[in-house]
């Protein structure tokens, strides 16, 4: 699995890009994505908020959907919703093809943010799990 250097992780397995100091992108990690389709689904649709929803720490900001399941996607961040990736409901596939470029929401005016993990952590996080 890969786990660009660049990004920072939640334990909820949501990656993080920060553009500025009070922006970043949010999107899925290639880890929870695998743990959703279980290596042989298909992501089927993704369930996403409107552009200026208002959200806290641990909020729900989309839905992944499969065949067989659905995962919730909670935002790291609070803050308000600037921009959806309205690719990732148009060609959900997308996000297995490429999970960090498939992001989900970009977070503006970010007032509070949980505990990040750097890739190394991330990495030795979910080999725990």
């Amino acid at each position: 699995m890969i786990f660009p250097e660049e990004l920072f992780y939640s334990r909820s397995h949501s990656w993080v890009k920060f553009e500025d100091g009070t922006t970043a992108t949010i999107g899925v990690t290639e880890y929870a994505l695998s743990e959703l389709n279980d290596g042989n689904g298909s992501i089927e649709s993704v369930d996403l908020p409107e552009e200026g929803e208002e959200f806290d720490i641990g909020d729900v900001v989309g839905t992944i959907k499969t065949a067989d399941s659905s995962a919730e996607i909670n935002t790291p961040l609070a803050g308000r919703a600037a921009d959806i990736n309205e690719d990732v409901q148009d060609e959900p596939s997308c996000m297995s093809d490429d999970p960090y470029e498939a992001w989900i929401v970009k977070i503006e005016k970010i007032s509070d943010r949980e505990d990040l993990l750097d890739a190394e952590e991330y990495k030795e996080y979910i080999n725990t799990l």
